[in-house]
């Protein structure tokens, strides 16, 4: 009876270390942000009056979290090191098979009975706070990814910036330029050094291939060699976020040395090819862009109204369900400015007074103002060309021939893929919202047969 009773003990006492290993990461997660943070603040440029005070309150904190973990490492090793000086204790026994089995319990039951609650494992999305919350460790990665761009890189960098609300197409004619022509972009293997993906890809460089539907369940098919809307993380640490604020994203300008860093950081993933970026939120800075990058040139697609505000409508109620399932994808979201939907949308602020809708996210109506509001600030822009979603719908291989011509690049056009979007009959109350928005549509697609804008109103 006694040998069944230790081994009972030996069991159990695996099972404990397990379980407390497993609780660990928790304290193990605010250490290693503890330690970043203190990092991060040491890498602050402008070393004001606030530096000291904010560098003691980091010591201390990355201070305490060391101690903590250390006492509850101490706490989890005691039991282990208790079983293992037990007298006479051999390591071949079965009292140590009996402790294999109940340590490795409790993650077998994590990988088989419970339900997996995000694409990304707890280190993937430890490293992903550790380097995407940081903007000071940022900028650090920032000038080791463009030490040696020299001036003539950047003056030669050539750039394409496609645009738009959110659902009109970016993605499927970003993906179709990328395929088809001599264009350098970000995409998901990068993340999450997207200042430094130089150094990264010396770790990790996986083969890439889109293997699954994306999150917006619209048939696009996305992998780790997929192009995407990253870029604007750059934004985000060179503004330290200043345009963001909780009511929306306001029209910004950025610093000289800002631009300049931007090109630098575009011929540093572009290597001599075509910078392909799509970039919804290049619509709050794009008067600079255009004034700034005279090789760069910027497509805007737009849609059918109702259509596309229904489109905004079900992905805000799509993504806010998933972020409430899954807080990571919030995270996710806000890192890289994707405020479009979601339970962390925000919409763009071209006046300067903050608007006030009279409808609610849940209603087609908010998302027809959002529409509203987007191209009719687009329309006194210069300098872009726009292209009708439906066109590139049904002839994708006259708008690439046009996007070819204005660019100056070759781009193949055999075998295009024709999309097909059946039209769907949306109920709708507000007629004076409905026309105001047809009249703003009309207008696009009547510019949309200029190359580029040149209304300027």
């Amino acid at each position: 009876m006694q040998d069944y009773t230790t081994y009972i003990i030996f069991f159990l006492t695996g099972v404990i270390t397990a379980v407390l290993i497993l609780w660990m990461n928790t304290p193990f997660a605010r250490l290693a942000m503890a330690a970043v943070g203190l990092l991060d603040t040491l890498l602050t440029e402008d070393k004001n009056d606030t530096f000291v005070s904010q560098l003691e309150s980091k010591m201390k904190t990355a201070l305490w979290q060391l101690l903590i973990f250390i006492f509850l490492s101490l706490g989890i090793l005691t039991p282990s090191i208790g079983v293992f000086t037990y007298p006479f204790h051999d390591l071949g026994s079965y009292e140590t098979y009996f402790y294999a089995v109940g340590s490795l319990l409790p993650f077998v039951w994590i990988g088989v009975f419970t339900k997996k609650t995000s694409d990304y494992s707890y280190l993937s999305q430890l490293l992903h706070r550790l380097v995407l919350s940081h903007y000071n460790l940022g900028r650090w990665l920032l000038k080791q990814q463009v030490r040696k761009i020299d001036e003539k890189d950047v003056d030669n960098q050539k750039s394409v910036i496609i645009t738009g609300l959110a659902r009109a197409g970016t993605t499927a004619l970003t993906k179709a330029l990328h395929e088809r022509g001599n264009f350098s972009s970000l995409d998901y293997s990068n993340m999450p050094f997207l200042l430094y993906p130089r150094l990264w890809k010396r770790f990790y460089n996986p083969k890439k291939k889109e293997e699954k539907e994306r999150a917006h369940k619209d048939g696009v098919k996305v992998g780790l060699a997929s192009v995407e809307a990253l870029e604007e993380y750059f934004f985000k640490v060179q503004t330290q976020d200043s345009y963001i604020s909780m009511d929306g994203l306001k029209v910004h300008e950025l610093l000289d040395q800002d631009w300049n860093q931007y090109f630098a950081y575009q011929s540093s993933i572009s290597l001599g090819k075509t910078y392909l970026a799509k970039n919804n939120n290049q619509i709050l800075r794009v008067k600079s862009l255009l004034t700034q990058g005279n090789n760069t040139k910027v497509f805007m697609l737009f849609r059918e109204p109702l259509e596309h505000a229904n489109s905004l409508l079900q992905q805000h109620r799509s993504f806010s369900k998933e972020q409430q399932e899954d807080p990571f994808i919030l995270d996710y979201m806000n890192w890289l400015g994707h405020h479009e939907f979601g339970l962390n949308q925000r919409p763009f602020l071209f006046d300067a007074e903050n608007t006030v809708s009279d409808y609610q996210s849940n209603q087609i109506e908010y998302w027809l103002e959002r529409w509203i509001d987007y191209y009719q600030y687009a329309l006194t822009l210069s300098g872009i060309t726009f292209i009708s979603y439906r066109s590139f719908l049904e002839s994708p291989k006259t708008v690439l021939d046009q996007i070819s011509s204005i660019i100056g690049e070759d781009i193949q056009t055999e075998n295009l893929q024709l999309f097909h979007k059946t039209a769907k009959d949306i109920p709708f109350e507000d007629a004076g919202l409905k026309k105001k928005a047809e009249e703003i549509y009309d207008r696009l697609l009547a510019t949309s047969n200029q190359e580029p804008n040149q209304l300027g109103c």
